[in-house]
């Protein structure tokens, strides 16, 4: 036998004990022929043995004909650090194939026999990365450089069973292969790894080369290891940033087998100032990283994933934005009819699409409630509730981002809670006057910053809002609409409270109820004099034609015993302008107020003189006194038509007070004050015995001093019901001590010292009137005759009040030149003052330097209250006690009338309230 051309190509080991190679690559030494060289017909067999040191590891074997490659197989694995190496020899056959005669037939010893160093040692991947762009699978892998070993990689793409293979003398090598997505779990790519050394390197060829070794280099490989790549990443479904951490959740890929160890991270990258990303451990479900709050909305972030299969990572997952903003400025409007809240808000999240991190995301909202169920979703900057929030109940809202491609969300922090408005006020009543709508609340605790209220004309909202500020309990305003009598009015009053989104619920709909009031005719309504007016309800003050009044007269003594209304009572004129009646109605009101009092349109009529509704006045009131009307009775319907009845300015002295200018007298009526000026008589010093040598005999006379007040008022004794002039005095006169009349001469009367004289058994009656001469005394002397002093009368019924004169000898008058005034007690911004009847508001403002002009401006800020007596148009079975009418000078611009006169000069009237701005 003799050598020939046969070569060793390569010797390569593989562990029997580790996991089999995708390359198949066989168990053991395994030494690679090369016969290219060689006949056909050469008949060449190899025959090897494994060798540690001078020990024999592996008995010779021999090959079969011209092999490709002999296996020795290994009964252990080969220990690293000692020297193993194989043998070879190839034997041409010249005989018979006889594997034992062929074994024998090799000396060990002999100079051809080849020895090849077997590697024991491993390359073991320090770090592996999969990255995957479009259809190109890029693979980087590190490991730890062994020199001079060198490495031989090998990937497999799924399914296939040849390799593709590089070896490299770096510690590091990138590999770039076609992939396509699988369909279905295939299986898996994997990678190879194996220490490689050249069999026989160029001699002038520096070790290791330069240059990538071809496949066909003749090397020696150690055992390889075979791992699996990650192809496949997380499929991230949902981010979520709370302002401290980002947290992701996904769908792992599908592991196959032998990829263990598996692990998840989560990468968090900065894609602002320079790309930089940190890397987190994560699970299969999802992973965790810290990041504080960006100073700054520029400042922009994304989460991925990816899986690792050991030291070799996996592809990244697409990322997903981190939205780091939020919202502000939530605001709340409660809508005023349907007490319904909507929320709006500044995005300021950071969600811009033209970021090419938020490419194919669509923004939403997600609202969560303190107490409520949370709306997720919700597309633009605000959210209208479907249901009411519950009243008084403290509830929050808080709002956040979310961005959707797909199946993937990310949702940003959520805004800081904000308080929601549900604080609602009890509206307590809601009157309209005819100039303002007037509202008053239950005051509510805790900090209000102020009140808003909505008029609704005919279940139509106002465009105007009405508010009043931080502990107000009531409102007036003025409508912004003209206000009609078939219109329905209803009003809702909201409260905001400070630190709420906005207003609160609105009270459910209050009706607002038409105020009674006092109006004064319109500029042009009158040609004669200016006229004043009630309106008790809003089709009253509406009306374009004069109408009639009803009066609901209170239970008492109106009728003297044995009489009965069982015909009603009419002014004796062709107009019956007055008309007294029993009370119609059969329910309780005619119980309470068993009497009507009608008063026609004729009272309205002020184009001529009114002594026409004078004369059916006084004829009226005579007539009623006939039919049986008590003095009490007379008292009261006198107040009604004084307070009721459309009047001229000048008439409405004569119907409360009884001035008549032209006859000279005034009645004394309850609520007025008379107001005595007593005259002393004074005497200069002089020459007393001859006043002609006097030489100021001239100041001599009557000269005033303090004034003093009674106060008129009713009282009921056992004569019935009468007027008196003093309260403790009437109470005293009523049997406790008698009073004798005043002696008086023929033609003369006497006068008293004081009202305790007045109250002689002849003068203690129900009605008094009080005369005025036509000449005042002189201040030197005095007459005691009655028609020269001012003079009081007094009657026991409104007939003989009628027929009383000034120069009855039965009346009497203040001692001396007394000067009579009658007054009223009214207030003023808040402070009672007694004036003379007559006095005018127009008096009291220029007490003050404050008359406006009369030219017709619109005024504001003066308000007049004014009493309505006992009677009213309503019959209600409950009032309030200082029940009155406001008098309005604000309902359009300010009255200027023919006569001269202005709104402002209506006289005042006992028990008005007077206020106007300072």
């Amino acid at each position: 036998m003799a050598n020939n051309n046969p070569t060793i190509s390569g010797v390569s080991y593989q562990n029997p004990w580790s996991p089999g190679l995708s390359d198949q690559t066989p168990s053991g030494v395994t030494i690679s022929c090369d016969f290219s060289d060689c006949p056909v017909t050469s008949n060449y067999v190899l025959v090897a043995r494994l060798m540690q040191g001078e020990k024999v590891l592996v008995m010779p074997e021999c090959s079969v004909l011209n092999p490709g490659q002999l296996t020795l197989m290994l009964p252990y694995p080969l220990a690293d650090g000692f020297s193993s190496y194989v043998q070879c020899q190839f034997v041409q056959l010249s005989g018979s194939y006889n594997p034992s005669t062929i074994i024998a037939s090799v000396s060990w010893t002999d100079a051809s026999i080849i020895n090849i160093p077997v590697l024991a040692s491993i390359l073991e991947l320090s770090e592996g990365v999969i990255e995957i762009s479009g259809t190109t699978l890029n693979a980087t892998f590190s490991w730890a450089n062994q020199f001079p070993l060198t490495a031989y990689v090998q990937i497999y793409a799924p399914g296939l069973q040849s390799a593709t293979f590089v070896s490299c003398f770096n510690h590091s090598t990138t590999l770039s292969y076609n992939y396509s997505t699988p369909t279905s779990p295939p299986p898996p790519w994997t990678v190879v790894l194996r220490p490689l050394i050249p069999l026989n390197p160029p001699p002038p060829t520096p070790w290791p080369p330069n240059a990538i070794l071809s496949p066909s280099t003749p090397s020696i490989l150690g055992s390889g290891i075979t791992y699996t790549l990650p192809d496949q990443s997380p499929s991230i479904t949902s981010v979520n940033y709370d302002g401290s951490m980002v947290s992701a959740a996904w769908t792992p890929p599908a592991v196959p087998d032998g990829a263990e160890p598996v692990s998840y991270e989560l990468l968090l990258t900065c894609t602002s100032n320079g790309v930089t990303t940190s890397t987190y451990p994560a699970t299969s479900s999802g992973g965790t990283a810290p990041l504080p709050m960006p100073g700054s909305l520029a400042e922009t972030y994304t989460v991925s994933a990816r899986v690792n299969y050991g030291v070799i990572k996996g592809p990244s997952s697409s990322a997903v934005p981190v939205i780091t903003g939020s919202v502000d400025n939530i605001v709340q409007s409660t809508d005023t009819s349907t007490g319904i809240a909507t929320l709006t808000w500044n995005d300021i999240s950071g969600f811009n699409t033209s970021n090419a991190n938020y490419s194919g995301y669509t923004e939403t909202f997600n609202l969560t409630f303190g107490s409520g169920t949370p709306i997720t979703g919700n597309s633009g900057t605000s959210y209208s509730l479907t249901t009411q929030l519950t009243a008084n109940a403290v509830n929050t809202v808080s709002v956040s981002v979310t961005a959707t491609s797909g199946t993937v969300t990310t949702t940003g922090p959520c805004s800081p809670w904000r308080r929601l408005g549900t604080s609602q006020p009890i509206l307590l009543s809601a009157e309209y006057d005819g100039t303002n709508i007037s509202l008053s609340w239950q005051a509510m605790e805790g900090s209000v910053c102020g009140y808003t209220a909505t008029l609704f004309v005919n279940g139509t909202a106002s465009t105007s809002a009405f508010s009043a500020p931080a502990g107000s309990t009531s409102l007036n305003f003025s409508p912004a609409t003209t206000i009609s009598s078939s219109d329905t009015l209803t009003v809702t009053l909201q409260a905001t409270m400070k630190g709420d989104a906005g207003p609160g619920l609105p009270t459910n709909p209050m009706p607002v109820s038409f105020t009674p009031a006092f109006f004064l005719a319109a500029t042009g309504q009158t040609t004669t004099a200016p006229l004043i007016y009630t309106a008790p309800t809003l089709a009253a003050l509406n009306q374009t034609q004069p109408a009639s009044i009803t009066l609901f007269l209170p239970s008492g003594n109106y009728v003297a015993a044995g009489k009965t209304l069982s015909q009603p009572v009419l002014s004796p004129t062709t107009s019956a302008i007055f008309t007294l009646a029993a009370n119609p109605a059969t329910n309780s009101n005619s119980t309470l107020y068993p009497y009507t009092l009608a008063i026609n349109s004729t009272a309205w009529n002020t184009n001529t003189i009114r002594a026409s509704v004078q004369t059916a006045y006084t004829d009226f009131l005579t007539a009623a006194e006939t039919a049986g009307v008590t003095p009490w009775g007379i008292s009261v319907i006198q107040e009604a038509i004084a307070r009721h009845m459309p009047q001229t300015f000048a008439e409405t002295l004569y119907y409360n007070y009884g001035l008549n200018l032209a006859q000279g007298y005034a009645d004394l009526r309850p609520g007025m004050v008379l107001r005595v000026m007593p005259s002393n008589y004074m005497v200069v010093p002089g020459y007393d015995n001859n006043p002609s040598e006097k030489a100021v005999s001239n100041t001599d006379g009557y000269t005033n001093s303090a004034p003093i007040d009674y106060d008129i008022g009713s009282y009921t004794d056992s004569s019935g019901w009468m007027v008196g002039f003093d309260a403790f005095l009437s109470r005293l006169m009523g049997g406790a001590i008698t009073v004798a009349p005043p002696a008086a001469m023929a033609g003369d009367a006497q006068g008293v010292a004081e009202a305790a004289d007045l109250y002689y058994p002849a003068f203690q009656q129900p009605f008094y009137r009080v005369f005025f001469p036509t000449t005042l005394s002189a201040t030197s002397t005095v007459s005691t005759l009655p028609a020269s002093q001012i003079n009081l009368a007094a009657a026991a019924n409104y007939t003989a009040l009628q027929n009383t004169s000034i120069s009855a000898a039965t009346n009497t008058y203040f001692c001396g030149r007394a000067i009579i005034k009658l007054c009223i007690r009214v207030i003023i911004n808040g402070n009672e003052a007694v004036v003379p009847i007559g006095t005018t508001v127009t008096n009291i403002l220029e007490r003050a330097g404050r008359v406006p002009p009369k030219s017709g401006v619109t005024l504001t800020g003066l308000k007049l209250e004014r009493a309505i007596g006992q009677t009213d148009s309503f019959g209600n079975a409950s009032c309030q006690a200082g029940r009155a009418y406001k008098v309005h000078f604000d309902y359009q611009p300010l009255p200027v009338y023919g006569t001269g006169q202005s709104a402002l000069d209506l006289p005042l009237l006992h028990g008005d309230i007077l206020t106007f701005a300072a």
